[in-house]
C-alpha cells in the first residue's frame, strides 16, 4: 500500500481538499503552517490524486482543449501545476539531469520552504485585486486591456455598438502613438558630435518678412578656419530641428538664424549635451493646425460660393433632356454646399482639438473618398441585417454603420495584371516587379480566384511600384488607368495617415458627427421637371402677363371665396394669393402630377378632377380660369363656371379667339349667351400664349362676366333661391 493509504485519517488529500485549500488561499484564511502542511499532504497523496484525475474525461481535464497532449501527459502537467501552486508564483529552476522529476520536486520543495505569512497575505490581495479587475472587465470594459479580456471570454460580438466603437478608438490611438514613437519627430536632440564653440544669440532682423531674428554665430576666435563640411552640415541639421537655418545673405548677420530667442538658446545648449525641444514641436504643431484650419475654411468658402453660383444660373429646361441635365447640375451643387459645410465643421473640430483622425484632411477629394466609404459601410450594414443595400441610400449615417466599414484595398483582375506584367517585363528595369505580379496572379488562380486582392501596405506598395514602372516606361493602356483608379482611394487614406481599419472607422465616426446632408430637391421643382416633355391635352400654363391681367380683372376683396377650376400648377392661384392673401382659394385639376403640385403649394382641391362634373351652386365670389381650348371646352367650362358664381360674383376667363370667330352652333349660342349675361370680351396681346412654358400659337381674349344680384340662371339649373349646395373638397 502507498504511504498515503497507510497515513492517519485526515492525512489523505483528495482533489476536493486541494480545491478547498486553494479557496482558503485566495480568501486569505490560511496560515503559513497550514499551507505547508497541505503541501506535504498533497505530495503524500500523489497516487490517489493521479488516480482521481485518470477517472475524469479529457473534456473535464481540459475544457478548452489539450492540444496534442494525450491523457497521461495532460495528467502529468496538471500534477506539476498543482505542486507549483504552493510556490506562490516563485520561479522554479532545476536541472533535467539526471532525474528531472526528482529535480523538479526538490526545486518546488525549496520554493515552498521560502513561503511566509506575508507572501500568503500578498498573494490573497493580488488574487482579490485581479478578480475585481476581471469582473470589471466583463461588466464595463474601459481600457484596451479590459476590452481584450472581455473579448477573450465573451467574444467581440457581445460588445454593444458604443463599446465596439470605443474599443476601436483605443486601438487606433495606440496605433498612432506607436507610429509617432517610431516615425515621428524626436523630442530630444542629441548634443554636437564634435566640440563646437558658438557665440550669441545676437539680435537681427528679417527685412523681407519684417520680423526680428536671433542669430547664433560660430566663434571665430576658437574656429578661425572654416569648419569641416560634415561638422557644418551637422550644425545646420540641428538648427533645423529648432526651426532655424543658416544665412549669410546680410553682411554682419551671417550665422544660424532663429525666430525666437528660446530656440536660439536651446540650439546653443547642444554644445553641452542633449536638449529637449518639446516646446518647439508644440509650436510647430500649433502652426500646422492653424494652417490646416485656414486651408479648409478657404476651400469650404470657395466650394460653397461656386455651388451657389451654379444654383443661381438660368438654364434651359424646355426639353426632358435639358431638364435632366439641369437637375443633375443642381443636385451636384447642393451636394457641394453640404460638403462645404462639412469641411467647415471639420475645420472647427481641428481648431478646437475635438477631431483627431480627420485632422490631416486637406482636400475635397479626401472628403469625397471618406463619404464614399461611409456610404459603402451603410450598404454593408443593410446587407448584414438582411435588408436591400439600396435602402441605405439617402439615409443619414449612424455610428452602427461605421462598424461595417472596410479598407479600400485594391483588387485587380488576374487577366488584366497578367497581360500588363507580360507587356511590362520586356522594358528595362521592370522584369523583377513584373515577375512578382505574375507570382501573385498564379497564387490567386491556384486558390480558385480571378482577382488579386492587394491587402496590406506591402501589397499596395507592390502595385504602386508596378504602376509607377508602367508610367515610367511610357505605357498608356486601359489597364494603367484601371490600376490608377484602384489605387486612388488607398493613396488618399495613406496621405491622411489613415493606415488601419480601426483608424478608418474612427475617422468615419468623426465624419458622422459633423455630417450634413445635402438639401433635397424642391419637390415642386421635381414634379414640374417631370411634366417637361409630357403631353397633357388642354394644358397650357398661364404666363405671368396673363396672370396679371386675370387678377386685375377679378377685382378681389378681403376674404373672397375664389375658385380656379382649371388650376394647372397654380400660376393663376399664386397670383391671386399674392394680390389678396386673405382670399380662400379652391382648385380643380384632373392631372395627378399637377394636383400634387397644388397640394404642395397649400391649395385645397375638390375631390373630382373633372370640373364639368362638379355640382353647380352659387358658392363663389370670384372665379378665375384658363380652361382647355380643344373642341370648344373653354365654352363649356365658362358657362358651367358662371352657374357656380354667387350673386354679385365675377368670373374672369382666358378664352381662345375661336370662341368668337367660329360659326358653328355651339359657338354662336355661346356668343348669344354672353351677350345675354352682359359679359365682356377683350383681345389679349398677340403672342401671349407663346410666353408660356408650354407655348401655343393661338390668339386669346379675356372674358369678364358679372352675375347680377338676382339671376334666373340658378332656377334654370334646378337650384332654388337661397338653397346652398355643399361642395366636397380635399384638404391640401
Amino acid at each position: 500500500m502507498s504511504t498515503a493509504q497507510n497515513a492517519l485519517p485526515g492525512e489523505v488529500y483528495m482533489l476536493a481538499d486541494h480545491e478547498e485549500t486553494v479557496r482558503r488561499l485566495k480568501s486569505g484564511e490560511i496560515t503559513n503552517e497550514e499551507w505547508k502542511a497541505a503541501y506535504e499532504r498533497l505530495k503524500a497523496s500523489k497516487q490517489i490524486i493521479l488516480a482521481e484525475l485518470s477517472r475524469k474525461t479529457m473534456k473535464e481535464l481540459a475544457p478548452r482543449g489539450a492540444g496534442r497532449d494525450n491523457k497521461a501527459t495532460l495528467i502529468g502537467r496538471i500534477w506539476e501545476r498543482m505542486l507549483q501552486r504552493y510556490a506562490l508564483g516563485q520561479t522554479i529552476a532545476y536541472s533535467p539531469f539526471p532525474n528531472p522529476e526528482r529535480s523538479f520536486q526538490d526545486a518546488v520543495d525549496a520554493a515552498v520552504a521560502k513561503v511566509t505569512d506575508e507572501m500568503l497575505r500578498k498573494y490573497a490581495e493580488d488574487v482579490r485585486r485581479n478578480t475585481d479587475a476581471f469582473k470589471k472587465a466583463l461588466e464595463n470594459p474601459e481600457t484596451l486591456e479590459e476590452f481584450e479580456t472581455f473579448i477573450s471570454f465573451n467574444g467581440a460580438e457581445k460588445l454593444t455598438p458604443e463599446q465596439a466603437a470605443f474599443y476601436e478608438e483605443l486601438k487606433a490611438r495606440d496605433q498612432m502613438e506607436m507610429r509617432n514613437r517610431y516615425d515621428g519627430p524626436k523630442t530630444v536632440v542629441e548634443g554636437f558630435s564634435e566640440e563646437v564653440h558658438l557665440a550669441g544669440p545676437f539680435n537681427g532682423y528679417h527685412s523681407k518678412k519684417n520680423i526680428p531674428l536671433w542669430i547664433v554665430k560660430i566663434d571665430r576666435e576658437k574656429h578661425p578656419e572654416r569648419l569641416p563640411r560634415a561638422i557644418f552640415n551637422d550644425l545646420n541639421r540641428n538648427a533645423g530641428m529648432f526651426d532655424g537655418w543658416w544665412s549669410s545673405y546680410v553682411q554682419g548677420q551671417a550665422g544660424f538664424q532663429f525666430k525666437t530667442e528660446d530656440a536660439a538658446r536651446q540650439f546653443m545648449g547642444l554644445a553641452g549635451g542633449s536638449v529637449d525641444r518639446a516646446n518647439i514641436l508644440a509650436a510647430r504643431e500649433e502652426r500646422k493646425t492653424e494652417a490646416a484650419v485656414e486651408t479648409l475654411r478657404t476651400k469650404a468658402e470657395t466650394l460653397a460660393s461656386g455651388a451657389e453660383e451654379e444654383l443661381a444660373k438660368d438654364r434651359e429646361t424646355n426639353t426632358a433632356r435639358r431638364a435632366e441635365m439641369a437637375a443633375a447640375i443642381e443636385a451636384r451643387a447642393r451636394d457641394e454646399i453640404a460638403m462645404a459645410e462639412i469641411l467647415d465643421q471639420v475645420a472647427d473640430g481641428i481648431g478646437k482639438r475635438t477631431i483627431m483622425f480627420l485632422k490631416t484632411l486637406r482636400h475635397y477629394a479626401d472628403l469625397e473618398t471618406l463619404l464614399s466609404l461611409l456610404r459603402h459601410s451603410q450598404r454593408n450594414r443593410a446587407k448584414a441585417e438582411g435588408r436591400d443595400g439600396r435602402q441605405a441610400e439617402g439615409v443619414a449615417p449612424a455610428l452602427e454603420d461605421t462598424l461595417r466599414a472596410e479598407m479600400p484595398w485594391p483588387s485587380v483582375s488576374v487577366e488584366t495584371l497578367t497581360s500588363a506584367a507580360h507587356t511590362l517585363s520586356s522594358r528595362k528595369g521592370c522584369l523583377l516587379v513584373s515577375r512578382r505580379i505574375i507570382r501573385c496572379c498564379r497564387e490567386a488562380q491556384s486558390n480558385g480566384g480571378d482577382q488579386v486582392d492587394f491587402i496590406g501596405w506591402r501589397m499596395v506598395d507592390l502595385l504602386e511600384e508596378f504602376h509607377q514602372k508602367a508610367k515610367g516606361a511610357g505605357l498608356r493602356y486601359d489597364w494603367t488607368d484601371s490600376i490608377a483608379g484602384q489605387l486612388a482611394d488607398i493613396r488618399r487614406l495613406r496621405r491622411m495617415k489613415i493606415e488601419t481599419l480601426d483608424q478608418l472607422r474612427c475617422a468615419l465616426r468623426e465624419l458622422v458627427a459633423v455630417y450634413v446632408a445635402a438639401e433635397p430637391e424642391d419637390p415642386i421643382r421635381r414634379l414640374e421637371r417631370e411634366l417637361i416633355g409630357r403631353r397633357i391635352p388642354g394644358y397650357h400654363n398661364t404666363p405671368p402677363e396673363g396672370v396679371a391681367i386675370v387678377v386685375e380683372k377679378l377685382d378681389l376683396f378681403e376674404g373672397a371665396d375664389v375658385l380656379e377650376p382649371s388650376a394647372g400648377k397654380g400660376s393663376i392661384a399664386d397670383g391671386i394669393r399674392k394680390a389678396c392673401p386673405s382670399a380662400v382659394i379652391t382648385c380643380v385639376e384632373p392631372v395627378g402630377t399637377l394636383r400634387q403640385i397644388l397640394r404642395l403649394r397649400g391649395y385645397d382641391l375638390m375631390e373630382t378632377g373633372d370640373f364639368l362634373e362638379v355640382d353647380c351652386w352659387p358658392g363663389f365670389d370670384r372665379i378665375a380660369m384658363n380652361p382647355p381650348f380643344e373642341n370648344g371646352q373653354d365654352i363649356e367650362h365658362v358657362r358651367h363656371a358662371f352657374e357656380m358664381l354667387k350673386p354679385s360674383g365675377r368670373l374672369a376667363a382666358i378664352m381662345s379667339e375661336g370662341a368668337f370667330s367660329r360659326t358653328d352652333r355651339k359657338t354662336s349660342d355661346f356668343r348669344d349667351w354672353l351677350d345675354e349675361v352682359g359679359g365682356e370680351a377683350e383681345e389679349l396681346p398677340d403672342g401671349l400664349s407663346l410666353e408660356s412654358d408650354r407655348p401655343a400659337a393661338v390668339k386669346t381674349r379675356i372674358v369678364v362676366i358679372d352675375k347680377p344680384e338676382e339671376s334666373a340662371a340658378g332656377a334654370s339649373a334646378g337650384v332654388k333661391e337661397g338653397e346652398v349646395v355643399p361642395v366636397t373638397a380635399a384638404g391640401a
